[in-house]
């Protein structure tokens, strides 16, 4: 008998939605297909809650948006781990608003575990060891495997558990209203419109030592590589590798036998793309050298003293971060330096006006941040 109840059903899912409305708190967890496919989406939902363990297949079961009012009840707690990318999705695929989140990876950082993967906490607290075998597994496909349901079973079996730790320690180190906020700015978070950058050549490792008609290109076979993945619905990796495509950006074969000795281009994809990767090589090879774009990180021209600032800034938050006992990008996130570095707020009020503040950063280095920003404008 499995360990778990199997949802395929519209019926049995609102069997699962009546238990669900009558609970404080439920572990919940997804499994999407973004490593296999281009255009990925949601393919299974695992909820723990009285007790019991449910999957719930979203390919074959009808009425999932009924979960809506679930995610969305200030009343129940949704613990997730790791639950930036799941609200996302879910946002995406079915429109779900979310109040009430607890997020155990964000409770985990805060408290400065070191190791804050969810089978790293298992391991910690409850001597359990997950068999990560199915990580990377194929979600989409149906059937699925009794390990796999098994494996996604595990990701929400102990989460009830873990959170009544990890808030036990977040009232005793007097941070639980720091983790909070941050959950519900994670219930808050957009799902950023999908839109590809024809400069994304540039953050290929390597492509940096590239030069003149290499990096041209280089810029026509990432543009080639990304509309065959879209027109396969395949990953742009599993179209081409990156190495093997500065290969070919530095070596530019001018015929399929010169390609064919390239690292990485199989004779399968010597016959299926290599008159187009052919012809990107001849179309970069025309074109002039792409000029490297040098956005600041917030469409601004390119500023060397605001990256000074930033630099400096790191700099401070590391020192004034190591008696907390958490990484300092837990302290201060990234987003919120490159803000004071780019405004330079010299009162409190002109820093508590950047949205990327948190209240608790606020009462915690508030003054401190100040005084740092205020040095640095001058």
């Amino acid at each position: 008998m499995r360990p778990y109840e199997f949802i395929d059903t519209e019926a049995g899912l609102d069997r699962l939605i009546d238990l669900l409305r009558t609970c404080d708190v439920i572990a919940v967890d997804t499994e999407a297909d973004s490593l296999h496919v281009y255009f990925d989406k949601v393919c299974l939902f695992q909820f723990t809650a009285a007790e019991q363990d449910f999957i719930v297949d979203p390919l074959r079961c009808n009425g999932i948006e009924k979960l809506g009012e679930i995610f969305a009840d200030p009343h129940i707690e949704k613990i997730f781990h790791a639950a930036e990318y799941d609200v996302l999705c879910l946002r995406r695929d079915y429109g779900f608003e979310f109040r009430a989140l607890f997020d155990t990876m964000s409770a985990s950082l805060l408290l400065g575990y070191e190791r804050i993967g969810l089978a790293d906490l298992l391991l910690h607290h409850f001597d359990i060891t997950l068999d990560k075998r199915y990580q990377r597994a194929h979600w989409a496909q149906r059937p699925l495997t009794e390990p796999m349901l098994e494996y996604a079973r595990l990701d929400t079996h102990y989460l009830h558990r873990l959170r009544a730790i990890l808030k036990a320690e977040l009232e005793a180190a007097g941070r639980l209203d720091w983790a909070r906020e941050e959950f519900d700015l994670i219930a808050a978070r957009a799902w950023p419109k999908r839109e590809f950058d024809p400069d994304g050549f540039w953050r290929i490792k390597g492509a940096g030592r590239l030069q003149g008609r290499a990096l041209a290109i280089l810029r026509q076979l990432y543009l080639f590589r990304d509309a065959r993945a879209r027109e396969l619905d395949r990953p742009p990796f599993k179209v081409l590798g990156n190495q093997t495509l500065l290969t070919i950006a530095e070596n530019a074969p001018r015929n399929e036998a010169e390609l064919s000795r390239i690292n990485g281009v199989s004779s399968l994809v010597a016959r299926r793309m290599g008159a187009d990767l052919l012809a990107a090589v001849r179309i970069g090879g025309r074109e002039a050298p792409p000029r490297r774009p040098r956005p600041s990180g917030n469409g601004q021209p390119y500023d060397p003293q605001l990256k000074t600032r930033v630099k400096n800034l790191k700099e401070w938050r590391k020192k004034i971060a190591e008696p907390y006992g958490f990484q300092p990008h837990v302290l201060l996130p990234n987003s919120v330096v490159d803000a004071v570095a780019q405004q330079c707020p010299v009162t409190m009020a002109e820093l508590a006006a950047l949205p990327e503040m948190r209240r608790w950063m606020l009462l915690e280095v508030g003054d401190a941040l100040v005084a740092a920003s205020r040095r640095l404008a001058s």
